[in-house]
């Protein structure tokens, strides 16, 4: 199996830039995954400067329904004019993030306009809890949450009222996140999760992958990991549960944190792979 980072928050290419995104593309078995497409079309500028034709890719996974995982997807419907592209069915919402227990007003979700979805609505193909897309890739939604490791942010999604105004009580409701979906690839009898932002959280993630898949032990997590901007003691825990699963691999990603990257590295030594924008790795 390769993977390879198209964009990330970072880069050390000068050939690449990077920006507050993630776009990641999986090969085995003869499958070619694309996980996400990043905010722009800088995911496909990427992917030339490495070398990576995207008009063969099988399938494009939305990993969650925000603007900094889907702003490339009409570049890669021009690029690519076959392949199926996967979103969960509660993916497509207006939705609002939260600072300081304050919400947002601007829209954090897929920004496609109306022409660009009638554009990808034939490609789409709207998925729930698991499905599988490929030989040994499934697409798995609906993640379970966990009292002991709750999300790190708190998110909002409007209300189709019609007539109804932006208030936060009226217009909108608690967003689960069950849209928030991982790919998980099995290759010569071991598992690859892979996750945009975890926003349900590390742990429940890697338990439910391990409790649809019994048969087939995770040799690695790859990800962004959303641990930004949680407290230091609950960083800690995070990382301490995640460090004691002994998975092969870890790539923290994305929306880790410096913090959390340089603490998992410091935690787990050679299993965990610091990887940028334009990086590829093998396992």
């Amino acid at each position: 199996m390769n993977f390879s980072i198209l964009v990330d928050n970072k880069t050390e290419r000068a050939d690449c830039c990077a920006e507050w995104g993630l776009s990641i593309l999986i090969e085995s078995q003869g499958e070619k995954i694309l996980l996400d497409t990043g905010m722009s079309p800088m995911f496909a500028e990427n992917a030339k400067a490495m070398g990576i034709d995207l008009s063969d890719v099988s399938a494009l996974v939305i990993s969650h329904g925000h603007f900094d995982h889907t702003g490339g997807a009409e570049t890669f419907a021009d690029i690519n004019r076959d392949a199926p592209i996967y979103v969960h069915k509660d993916a497509l919402y207006t939705t609002y993030g939260e600072v300081d227990g304050v919400m947002d007003d601007y829209n954090c979700g897929i920004l496609w306009d109306d022409a660009l979805r009638r554009k990808l609505q034939p490609r789409i193909r709207f998925t729930s809890h698991k499905q599988q897309i490929g030989d040994h890739v499934w697409v798995v939604g609906n993640i379970p949450s966990m009292k002991e490791y709750p999300p790190t942010e708190n998110f909002f999604r409007r209300l189709n009222i019609k007539g109804a105004a932006l208030d936060g009580r009226l217009a909108v409701e608690p967003d689960p996140m069950d849209h928030e979906q991982f790919i998980a690839v099995e290759e010569e009898g071991r598992l690859h999760v892979f996750s945009g932002c975890s926003h349900k959280g590390i742990i429940p993630t890697l338990r439910f992958a391990m409790q649809l898949f019994p048969d087939y032990p995770i040799a690695g997590f790859t990800a962004g990991m959303h641990l930004h901007a949680v407290s230091a003691n609950k960083r800690s825990e995070i990382i301490d549960a995640l460090a004691a699963m002994n998975l092969d691999y870890v790539v923290p990603l994305h929306c880790t944190g410096m913090k959390a990257i340089v603490e998992m590295k410091m935690k787990m030594g050679d299993r965990c792979k610091i990887m940028t924008g334009g990086q590829y790795m093998t396992v």
